[in-house]
């Protein structure tokens, strides 16, 4: 069984700190125990780092429209030099 302190068999010993003001720090205790979470650092670990379905979407459609941009770009230069020869 892993401890509270391992995650996938990896320790977690790297501490991030951030600054809040207190109605900051109020909302992410709330949150977090309204999530079920045992500590607000659980809390903001996941929601940081495990994106939501929404966030992975955009990353897609965003991917998607600049390899259409790209391709777009290639075919003009391939019309342009096809109109030189």
């Amino acid at each position: 069984m892993e401890s509270e302190f391992q995650t996938n068999g990896h320790k977690k010993n790297h501490l991030l700190q951030i600054r809040l003001d207190i109605e900051q720090k109020k909302r992410l205790e709330a949150l977090a125990t309204a999530s079920g979470f045992k500590s607000v650092s659980d809390y903001v670990r996941v929601n940081l780092l495990n994106p939501s379905i929404e966030q992975k979407l955009n990353t897609i459609l965003n991917l998607l429209q600049d390899t259409k941009k790209k391709t777009g770009e290639k075919e003009k230069n391939a019309n342009r030099n096809s109109k030189k020869i």
